[in-house]
């Protein structure tokens, strides 16, 4: 399965990012491939949508995450995450605030989808 892909939703170009199930360390070594599929796009056009449905996360992955959104921030547009759970939530909290991006989250796909196309 490509965990990485263009889905078209509602006339939108949406850039999906499958973080699912993966271990601190194979996240690690992902990472460095999403921040290149998003800045080969034009500046301020990814609409993304990351899933971290049972992602897990430790402090090296928290600061690659960080130092990533401090890269492809001038490409994104506008970022949704789904799949965000109980203690997965301190380490998206801590993004958040170190990144000072702002990624709501969904409680499904389709949410996020339709508010993403809804972005202009």
């Amino acid at each position: 399965m490509d965990r990485i892909s263009f889905i078209e939703y509602n006339g939108k170009k949406i850039f999906y990012v499958d973080y699912s199930d993966l271990s601190a360390d194979m996240l690690t070594s992902f990472i460095a491939d999403v921040e290149k599929q998003i800045t080969s796009q034009p500046k301020n056009s990814v609409l993304s949508l990351s899933n971290f449905e049972n992602t897990r996360f430790n402090a090296d992955t928290i600061s690659k995450f960080k130092a990533m959104t401090d890269v492809t921030g001038e490409y994104v547009k506008a970022s949704a995450v789904i799949g965000i759970k109980g203690l997965q939530k301190i380490a998206y909290d801590a993004v958040m605030r170190i990144s000072k991006t702002m990624a709501p989250l969904f409680g499904s796909k389709e949410e996020a989808m339709n508010w993403l196309a809804s972005r202009d």
